[in-house]
Parts: structure tokens; C-alpha cells; sequence
């Protein structure tokens, strides 16, 4: 029989660390989390009460941010009576252009032979939109536009002109001639074409109208303006 042997427990030494300062051997301490020192703990302590407070303030915006931006853009956006932002309205500092072409039949005997049509393109004629907002009626003194008496609205009747710029245009379009189609003879005889009966009538008045012939040749204005 053997006898039993009993010893002492060996003691074992805690993990090691080597750390990268200078290579020196550091001893682990188990059960000691990040915050255990008082540099930490109170960086730990730090970063939870700024993220609390940037979690409100997200709170906060998401509730009430929409109505305090719209306003505020409201407030910016009023067209007060002497503001600046009322004049902009008034006068544009960008004015919106209206570019007009044409198209001139060239052979017009031979498209009522059944030939087909040649165009040639004329143009372009520019014209400068200005839009009058604030315009007084020379009979009555009355302005065009009002202050509403909710204090949040105006009204007013705008007047749109049209001014040649010669500069950007080929010539005068009062003097530039172009052969077109005659759209109301044209139209009309598509209307009678369909009917049951007087279409020899109803077309004797529809060519005793107006010119009365397929093409017409009229100036870019008349064209474009009547």
C-alpha cells in the first residue's frame, strides 16, 4: 500500500501583460473594470451625462424643431410693407424670358397637291416678361395690391408685359413674314367633315370667312399675338 501524499498548494502568479510604453511586465488586476481608477470614472461619468443630454436635446427637436424652423422661416419670408423682402417680390432680380420660333412653309402649292411641306426655321424673337404687382388703377387711385386685415395675407392683381429685346432676337418680328397654315379654315373644315347633311353650305361659309385659303402669310407678331 502506498500512503497518501499531501502537499501544499502550488501559488501560481497572475497573468502577465507586456505593454507597449517600454516593455516592462505588469501584473493584470482580475475583477477591476475600465472605470475602476478616478481618471476614468469620471470620463465614464462625463460621456453618460453628455449623451443623456444630446439624447433630450434630440427629443426636443424631433417634437418641437419642425414648428420653430417653419417659424422662423415665416418670420424671414414676410413680405412686410417696406422690406426688403417685399421689394425682391416686387422686382425680381432675375426677369424670365419668353423665346418664340416659327416655322415658314416654303412650298405651299405644292402641299395642297399632296406634297409634303418644307419648313425653314425663323428665329428666335426674345421677349422680356415683366410682371407688374403693385399697380394703381389711373380712374379710381386704387391700389392693386391690398394688406388683408388678418395681418397674414395680401392681395393683388398682377399685370404681365411682354418688351421686345432686339438685342437677343433675328430682327422685328413686326416685319418678319412667315407662311403658315390656316388653322381656323383648317379647324372648320375638320368640324363639317362629319356631318350628316349642309356640308356644301357649312363649307361655302367656313372658306367665306376670313381668308379663306389653306396657308396664310402673316408677320411673327400676328402670329404669335393675333
Amino acid at each position: 500500500m502506498t500512503e497518501p501524499v499531501t502537499g501544499k498548494p502550488v501559488a501560481t502568479k497572475p497573468e502577465e501583460k507586456v505593454t507597449f510604453l517600454n516593455g516592462k511586465v505588469k501584473y493584470d488586476d482580475q475583477g477591476k473594470g475600465c472605470c475602476y481608477s478616478r481618471p476614468t470614472r469620471y470620463l465614464c461619468l462625463g460621456s453618460g451625462i453628455l449623451g443623456s443630454l444630446l439624447i433630450l436635446l434630440g427629443l426636443v427637436l424631433l417634437v418641437a424643431g419642425q414648428g420653430v424652423l417653419e417659424g422662423a422661416i415665416l418670420r424671414t419670408m414676410a413680405l412686410q410693407p417696406g422690406s426688403d423682402r417685399l421689394q425682391t417680390w416686387l422686382n425680381p432680380p432675375v426677369q424670365p424670358h419668353l423665346t418664340g420660333y416659327g416655322f415658314h412653309v416654303t412650298n405651299p402649292e405644292a402641299v395642297m397637291r399632296g406634297k409634303k411641306p418644307v419648313l425653314k426655321e425663323i428665329g428666335p424673337f426674345v421677349y422680356k416678361a415683366v410682371t407688374v404687382k403693385d399697380s394703381i388703377d389711373k380712374d379710381t387711385g386704387k391700389e392693386h395690391l391690398e394688406y388683408n386685415d388678418d395681418g397674414e395675407t395680401l392681395t393683388y392683381r398682377p399685370r404681365k408685359f411682354y418688351f421686345l429685346d432686339r438685342s437677343q432676337s433675328v430682327g422685328d418680328p413686326d416685319t418678319t413674314f412667315i407662311t403658315v397654315p390656316n388653322i381656323p379654315l383648317l379647324t372648320g373644315f375638320s368640324k363639317i367633315r362629319d356631318m350628316g347633311w349642309g356640308k356644301g353650305t357649312a363649307a361655302d361659309v367656313v372658306k367665306n370667312t376670313g381668308l379663306g385659303t389653306p396657308f396664310i402669310n402673316i408677320s411673327f407678331t400676328g402670329l404669335l399675338w393675333g
